[in-house]
């Protein structure tokens, strides 16, 4: 607002360049959350790019632009890496520490195992399926829950 040929700023002004500094400090921090969550995902779960790639139907260099800031996936992305690790955009972005999807009524130590069971081969499937059913049975014989 300019009075008597002095400019001031008025209220507005101020709560408009005040919300693009916060805008502007989110989406560089939920960026560098991104960054970091996609390639602890990868390290974490042994998953190549290409694959990661493959499986979203990108190229490798778009997985590589990503994960070092140069390039942005869209929201139809986003997604498909939220579906494919089985986590959720808020971890993805850095606004929670929980790496899966509650579903049902499910704890979330059930989600974390469904989400590495999932991944498995049929065999090794079979495999946890016999232990787990081995454990239930230790422990419903001693009355441990």
């Amino acid at each position: 607002m300019n009075i008597n040929g002095k400019n001031y700023r008025t209220f507005a002004d101020r709560e408009e360049k005040d919300l693009k500094e916060i805008k502007k400090q989110n989406f560089e921090d939920a960026e560098k959350h991104f960054q970091a969550r996609l390639s602890k995902l990868l390290v974490d779960r042994d998953i190549r790019k290409q694959d990661l790639a493959d499986a979203i139907c990108v190229s490798p260099s778009s997985v590589s632009g990503y994960l070092s800031g140069n390039h942005h996936p869209d929201m139809a992305t986003l997604l498909a890496i939220s579906n494919y690790f089985d986590v959720s955009l808020d971890y993805l972005f850095g606004k929670t520490d929980y790496t899966y999807i509650k579903t049902d009524n499910r704890s979330p130590v059930d989600n974390e195992m469904l989400s590495y069971y999932s991944k498995l081969n049929d065999g090794d499937k079979h495999q946890v399926l016999g232990e787990t059913k081995l454990l239930y049975k230790i422990e419903k014989k001693s009355g441990a829950k």
